[in-house]
């Protein structure tokens, strides 16, 4: 019997832990095996190994395409 695969993580079949999302990945669900892509707009960040349920919003001032791990600040003369 394995260990139930968390929010934030995936876990491969036969996978004895569950793995952390990788920067500009997440997992809302239990028992996934594999994590979806950060949309557009969003990033996803593995900071102080937290696991990532949910993307947070772009910062104003910055963009992020699809698979954003941080956001990146605009180019000067572009909001």
């Amino acid at each position: 019997m394995g260990l139930e695969c968390w929010p934030g993580h995936y876990c491969e079949q036969g996978s004895p832990i569950p793995v952390f999302c990788p920067n500009g990945t997440f997992q809302p669900s239990s028992a996934q095996s594999t994590c979806l892509t950060c949309d557009p707009g969003f990033y996803c960040n593995l900071a102080a190994g937290v696991a990532i349920t949910t993307p947070a919003n772009c910062t104003m001032g910055y963009y992020c395409p699809a698979g954003s791990s941080l956001p990146t600040p605009c180019p000067v003369g572009t909001y």
